[in-house]
C-alpha cells in the first residue's frame, strides 16, 4: 500500500507537469478543483466548522499553494524537484506551530527538521539546473502556503476532515 501512495504521488507532479504544458497554471489549478468540488458539493454535507476555516484552507492550500506551484512548475522546475521541495511544508508546519500556537519541538522533531534541513541545503549546493532560483523560491512559499492551511486544520475539532477537504 505505501508503494502504490509512493507511485500515485510521484505520478501526480508528472502529469501536473503534462497538463501545464495545455493550460496555463492557475486556470489549470482552479479546474482541476472544479472538475472535483462540483460534483463531490452536491452529495457532501458542510462540515460541522467555520466558513471561516473552510475559506482560509481554500486560500492558503487550493488557491495560493497551487497557484505558486503550478507557476513554478510550467517553466522554472522539473516534477521531481517540485515534489522534493513542497515537503518543506513540514518543516515549515513545525516551526509555525512553535512560533504561532505555542507548541514545543520534541527531540525527534528537532532530529527530523536538521535533517531535512541539511538535505535541502545539498539540493541548494548541488542543483543540477532542473529548477530555477525563481521556481525554487515559488514552491518554498506554496509549501509555506500549505503549512499555514495545516495550522488551521490543526485547530479543528470534531469535524469530518472528508467533508472539511471537499468544501
Amino acid at each position: 500500500m505505501a508503494l502504490i501512495v509512493v507511485i500515485i504521488w510521484g505520478l501526480n507532479f508528472s502529469v501536473i507537469k503534462f497538463g501545464l504544458a495545455e493550460l496555463p497554471p492557475i486556470l489549470f489549478s482552479g479546474l482541476r478543483f472544479l472538475v472535483v468540488a462540483i460534483p463531490a458539493v452536491f452529495f457532501i454535507p458542510f462540515p460541522n466548522t467555520s466558513v471561516w476555516n473552510v475559506l482560509g484552507v481554500g486560500l492558503f492550500l487550493g488557491v495560493l499553494k497551487f497557484s505558486l506551484l503550478f507557476i513554478a512548475m510550467e517553466s522554472n522546475a522539473s516534477a521531481g524537484i517540485a515534489s522534493l521541495l513542497l515537503q518543506a511544508q513540514v518543516i515549515f508546519t513545525i516551526l509555525l506551530s512553535v512560533l504561532l500556537l505555542k507548541e514545543t519541538m520534541d527531540r525527534f522533531q528537532v532530529v527530523g527538521i536538521s535533517i531535512a534541513t541539511f538535505g535541502f541545503s545539498l539540493f541548494f549546493i548541488n542543483s543540477s539546473g532542473s529548477t530555477t532560483m525563481l521556481g525554487a523560491v515559488l514552491i518554498l512559499f506554496a509549501a509555506l502556503f500549505w503549512s499555514f492551511s495545516n495550522l488551521i486544520m490543526k485547530r479543528l475539532q470534531d469535524v469530518n476532515l472528508l467533508h472539511f477537504i471537499v468544501w
